[in-house]
């Protein structure tokens, strides 16, 4: 029992216990040109790009008995599972130990052995073949206890169609040449099993989003997509998307991954460090884990960023083998530390967080390095001076509340630099923790000029 096909249990309505099955653990088998052998070369070439790796059908035979208490029953049972079998449309069919749905369809089937009497029991004996047509899939569970709307977005290197079956009957299937939004909303409460499938192994682009329903899922089928560049899955607190980032190691066009608060999903940085072709990752509010020194390799890496309120990450290490093609370095709540003049190399920064961290040391480390920089947070770390000369004029959100720069000459040039930029339409707050009081206070001559001179709002400990 725990045999299903189109959610009805197999010996329930029709009688029937499956004794084995073949085909549905197996390694997929690749279709078409795998190699070539050339005349005048050792060896063969292998087919072995992205655009080259295409998957044949999956066969999938159940070994099976039906039994029944008398013959007209048995007939039935006959009767109904072969009208099902050859009704349109393909069905969903569920292995006892698996989560996983396979869409089929009947390929064939041999004979039924003419059934005999076993005490009180008619048993007839066969073996049906269904087939898979898109083995290759990606899944996820949706429990919509109230209904709600959930959305897909996909985009693929040609105009090839994806399929959605939403597991409540209904599907949607459309091209995705150009990111194409794909959304459904239950009518009814209940649990339902999403499935992607078709030409999956053509995008290049996949996002999942679920604020408002308990979404849940494993990674691993995603990380068989290897033409996949951008991915991204996010939602509300209960986007349950559980597994190891590991199962995406081997995906090396990947350039893009965002995980906002897929709160399940576990795994160490060090998984990613292969990935060169990285630009841009976020991983807020996950259970990611590692240390800051995989990111050495990803020399083209962007944005790096932990963001996500109230979510101590435990990302560890120091800036000091940071790539220096980083932008944007937002380490909220992680476990880094170190000083600011471990980030001395990052000088194309425009975006430097590090509130909330036990990061020390001199605001100059930044300033005097990162010229370009825009936002500088270091609310609630353990930053504790300011001995620069000169301030970046692209700065419009600077923050240093609650920490610790307890010298008010420190305090004083940093508004002094400030001032002599002048910086414009900045938001600048020195308050908070052991921060100086600048000298005169409210009357600070460069406090007074940024706040009515230049537009900024500047707030002070007083």
């Amino acid at each position: 029992m725990g045999y299903e096909i189109d959610g009805d249990d197999l010996y329930t309505t029709y009688g029937i216990r499956i004794e084995r099955t073949r085909g549905i653990y197996d390694m997929l088998e690749r279709k078409g040109t795998t190699e070539y052998e050339w005349d005048d070369k050792d060896g063969s070439q292998p087919f072995t790009d992205a655009d080259d790796i295409r998957f044949k059908a999956r066969d999938i035979t159940l070994v099976c008995y039906m039994q029944a208490s008398t013959k007209a029953t048995f007939l039935q049972y006959k009767d109904n599972f072969e009208n099902m079998l050859n009704s349109s449309g393909l069905h969903t069919f569920k292995h006892a130990r698996l989560d996983d749905i396979h869409y089929v369809y009947f390929r064939d089937g041999a004979p039924v052995i003419p059934p005999k009497w076993s005490t009180d029991k008619l048993v007839g004996r066969f073996t049906i073949k269904l087939r898979e047509p898109y083995p290759q899939t990606v899944q996820f569970e949706t429990d919509q206890s109230t209904p709600a709307e959930l959305k897909m977005k996909f985009s693929a290197i040609s105009s090839n169609t994806i399929l959605v079956y939403w597991g409540d009957g209904s599907s949607t299937e459309k091209a995705a040449v150009t990111e194409t939004e794909f959304a459904h909303t239950y009518t009814v409460a209940g649990t339902y099993q999403i499935v992607v499938m078709k030409n999956l192994h053509e995008l290049t682009f996949f996002e999942f989003s679920a604020d408002w329903t308990t979404v849940s899922g494993d990674i691993r089928t995603i990380g068989k997509l290897n033409s996949l560049k951008e991915l991204e899955l996010y939602g509300g607190d209960t986007l349950g998307i559980t597994g190891d980032i590991a199962s995406l190691k081997h995906m090396s066009t990947l350039t893009n991954l965002k995980f906002y608060k897929a709160t399940s999903l576990g795994g160490n940085l060090s998984s990613l460090s292969e990935l060169t072709n990285l630009v841009y990752i976020a991983i807020g509010r996950s259970l990611i884990t590692g240390d800051l020194s995989s990111l050495t390799k990803l020399t083209s890496l962007a944005t790096f960023s932990t963001a996500f309120e109230n979510a101590t990450m435990a990302i560890t290490g120091s800036m000091t083998s940071l790539p220096v093609s980083l932008i944007i370095l937002d380490l909220l709540y992680t476990q880094v530390t170190g000083t600011l003049a471990d980030a001395v190399l990052l000088v194309n920064l425009t975006s430097f967080i590090i509130e909330q961290t036990a990061i020390t040391g001199d605001i100059k480390d930044i300033t005097d390095n990162a010229t370009g920089i825009i936002t500088f947070n270091a609310k609630d770390s353990g930053v504790n001076a300011y001995t620069g000369t000169t301030m970046p004029a692209t700065i419009k959100a600077f923050s240093i509340e609650g920490c610790a720069v307890s010298t008010v000459a420190h305090i004083d040039n940093l508004l002094e630099d400030m001032d002599d930029v002048p910086l414009t339409n900045a938001i600048i707050n020195l308050t908070g923790g052991t921060n100086a009081i600048p000298t005169g206070g409210v009357l600070n001559a460069n406090y007074v000029s940024l706040n009515d001179d230049h537009g900024c709002t500047v707030t002070i400990n007083t």
